[in-house]
């Protein structure tokens, strides 16, 4: 992580993110070609000839508005990209240094419960592989020519990157499909309920104080899912429009949606760095869920007090965990 961020942050600081001001004016060359063809220029400096094939955005020969695309993809946008990734880092490097780890403690006869079904992890870990391989590719396309094809030259670069293309178009399908397996599994448990309200003032207990008492998904774990079911929704119509291009729109419009296509995923990104550090080394206990499917019968009690609640009115616990000690840390 250290070395990661130090290279985005040279990266940052170097003059090849430096890009010209944009222009939409033709150029001399693009000047004599329209001459030669005897056209006249559109009022946005679009040039358009004759073409016998049906699909008639091949007529267009210069897009002058597109210069304003290739300057915001090859500038603003890695500063979106790059930023959005050094923040998200920061912020989990400082929550972690100034709050340290949630804890708990743990049950001494090692009692269980199951908070995850097996189909629920495979959901869960269908969805979050494909992500992170997406996220890499992805970046890649943006930060990729800064970052590693100086370092591993043109050919590898070359070669990395052509593969990485390929990977991130076909799995991208499998994200569609676990993206929708996960909003449809974890919908009801993600409602907003009161109990959410007390869980924003407290702030979670992230910072001191007691845990504030929540269902099976706390009200920052149902950021994350709403951010998953709009942010992620976004990104797989932009990103099926990429796919299959001119489908639904023309050139601007193919523009517009690579630049919603490449920011939401960057927020995205960010928002699963915090997702990963809370749900491993921030609170202490909570990998278990998806990693094995069950957790500590204290843990669920520290940080999940009313689904206990809930699934030992349900009958779902076993009579053992349901009449045992179970209690909050202390």
């Amino acid at each position: 992580m250290r070395w990661l961020l130090t290279l985005l942050l040279l990266t940052l600081a170097t003059p090849a993110w430096a890009t010209p001001e944009p222009n939409n004016q033709p150029t001399h060359s693009e000047a004599e070609l329209l001459g030669k063809l005897n056209q006249t220029a559109m009022p946005d400096g679009t040039i358009r000839g004759f073409v016998h094939v049906q699909d008639p955005k091949a007529a267009v020969l210069i897009q002058p508005n597109g210069r304003i695309f290739e300057y915001f993809h090859a500038g603003t946008q890695r500063w979106i990209d790059g930023g959005l990734v050094i923040v998200a880092i920061l912020a989990m490097a400082a929550l972690y240094f100034f709050t340290g780890t949630m804890n708990y403690r743990p049950d001494p006869r090692g009692r269980t419960m199951q908070r995850f079904s097996v189909f629920e992890r495979f959901t869960h870990w269908l969805t979050a592989s494909t992500f992170v391989l997406l996220a890499l590719t992805g970046l890649n396309l943006v930060l990729g020519r800064v970052l590693l094809q100086p370092l591993i030259g043109d050919e590898a670069f070359y070669q990395l990157t052509m593969w990485g293309k390929l990977s991130h178009n076909f799995f991208g399908f499998a994200f569609i499909v676990g993206l929708a397996l996960m909003i449809v599994q974890f919908l009801h448990e993600n409602l907003p309920r009161a109990a959410d309200i007390t869980w924003f003032k407290q702030l979670g207990g992230l910072f001191g104080g007691p845990h504030p008492p929540a269902w099976k998904f706390n009200a920052g774990q149902k950021i994350i899912y709403w951010a998953a079911f709009w942010g992620g929704g976004l990104i797989c119509v932009t990103g099926l429009g990429l796919i299959f291009p001119f489908t639904v729109t023309g050139i601007l419009g193919m523009q517009i949606m690579q630049v919603l296509h490449s920011t939401m995923a960057a927020i995205m990104i960010a928002v699963i760095i915090g997702h990963v550090y809370l749900g491993s080394v921030g609170v202490r206990g909570s990998f278990s869920a998806m990693s094995q499917g069950r957790v500590d019968v204290n843990w669920a009690q520290t940080h999940h007090p009313l689904w206990v609640q809930q699934e030992i009115a349900r009958g779902t616990v076993d009579p053992d965990v349901a009449g045992g000690d179970m209690h909050p840390a202390e």
